[in-house]
């Protein structure tokens, strides 16, 4: 019974949830959820939930559901599981990174990779843990509807921002992808809390409809 318990305490320590308000073109237009949680084997689960309102379902209905397990320590992902509705869009995608024989197998296909390889999500929490006083830049390769794409992130000076009426000094970091044509642009930035927790309070990034704004509760 102690170890059944000593093996729950754990369990639930290494759970690590966030809920956030959406805004699409300075609109509310939602919720998110983002939540990591510990498994056996040194391996944790991270889910992205995302859901637009009532009333802007009639507008544009987006039901994000995404869930990948991960490297407990460097968070590069096993498998990747991914239902998308934004919009008109729909796409549901299963993905396995075998790190032995180097396949990818994503639903019908089998794609060959070299290193490990990431997510946009499973970063937040990446770079959460590392020292963000220091501005250091990162560079990762990630995978995004069927393709590996080379992304780097860099920081940016700290700023102070206001959600719900308190300012919040953040650090910035920039995630930058590549265009076609191999110049970069910048798809996602992180604003993180500058504290001992380095909360993700506010994260915006690009889609089709603009920009998607995720600000804490």
């Amino acid at each position: 019974m102690i170890i059944v318990a000593l093996f729950l305490v754990n369990f639930l320590v290494g759970a690590e949830e966030f809920q956030y308000n959406i805004s699409l073109k300075g609109i509310k237009a939602g919720s998110a959820l983002l939540k990591l949680e510990a498994l056996p084997n040194s391996r944790s689960k991270v889910s992205f939930i995302a859901k637009s309102s009532k009333l802007i379902d009639f507008f544009y209905k987006l039901r994000d559901n995404i869930t990948m397990t991960v490297d407990r320590e460097g968070l590069f992902i096993y498998t990747m599981n991914k239902s998308i509705r934004q919009g008109k869009y729909k796409k549901k995608t299963k993905a396995t990174f075998d790190y032995e024989s180097q396949i990818i197998y994503y639903n019908d296909s089998k794609i060959e990779f070299q290193n490990q390889i990431y997510s946009p999500i499973s970063l937040i929490y990446y770079l959460k843990k590392q020292n963000l006083s220091i501005k250091k830049n990162f560079d990762f390769q990630i995978f995004e509807n069927g393709k590996i794409k080379n992304i780097s992130i860099s920081a940016s000076n700290d700023t102070i921002i206001n959600i719900n009426n308190s300012f919040i000094n953040c650090h910035i970091l920039n995630v930058q992808g590549y265009t076609e044509k191999n110049e970069p642009e910048t798809v996602m930035s992180i604003y993180y809390e500058n504290s001992k927790d380095q909360i993700p309070v506010m994260i915006k990034s690009k889609i089709k409809q603009g920009e998607m704004i995720l600000t804490i509760k």
